[in-house]
C-alpha cells in the first residue's frame, strides 16, 4: 500500500473518499484511518510586546500545574502557543483586519438575532381571524 501525502488528507478522512446521495462514501473504514499530524493552535490569552519599531505577539493558554507537594496549583501556568514578531505597520494592519472581521461577525449575529426575534414575535401574536374574540 502506498503512503498518501499528508495534504491529501482532510478532517473527515482521505480526500479521495467520494460522496453519494446518502452521505459520505468511505474509501476505508474509520479503524484504518490515521491521525492527521497538523499543528494545534489554541490560545486563550495574548500579549503584545513592543520594542522600538518591532512588535511581538505572545499567545498563551492555561495549563494545569502541580505543586511540589503533589497538589494542583490554584492558578494554571501560561503555556506558550505561538510567538510572532512583526513590524508596527504589520501589527496595525492585523488589528484593522481583525476588527473588520469581528464587526462582520457581530453584524451577522445581530441580523440573525433580529430575524429570530421577529419570527418569535410573529408566532406569538394572536390570529386576526376573530378566533378567541368575544
Amino acid at each position: 500500500m502506498t503512503e498518501m501525502p499528508a495534504w491529501k488528507h482532510s478532517v473527515n478522512g482521505p480526500a479521495t473518499a467520494g460522496h453519494r446521495a446518502g452521505g459520505l462514501q468511505l474509501a476505508a473504514p474509520p479503524t484504518n484511518w490515521r491521525r492527521l499530524e497538523a499543528p494545534f493552535f489554541y490560545a486563550a490569552n495574548a500579549q503584545i510586546l513592543i520594542s522600538g519599531n518591532s512588535a511581538t505577539l505572545l499567545f498563551t493558554r492555561p495549563h494545569p500545574a502541580i505543586l511540589p507537594d503533589g497538589n494542583i496549583a490554584p492558578t494554571p501556568l501560561r503555556e506558550a502557543v505561538a510567538l510572532i514578531e512583526m513590524s508596527l505597520a504589520g501589527l496595525k494592519e492585523l488589528a484593522k483586519a481583525a476588527a473588520d472581521l469581528i464587526r462582520q461577525i457581530e453584524e451577522r449575529n445581530a441580523d440573525a438575532q433580529t430575524s429570530a426575534t421577529q419570527s418569535r414575535e410573529a408566532a406569538s401574536e394572536p390570529p386576526l381571524n376573530g378566533v378567541g374574540a368575544e
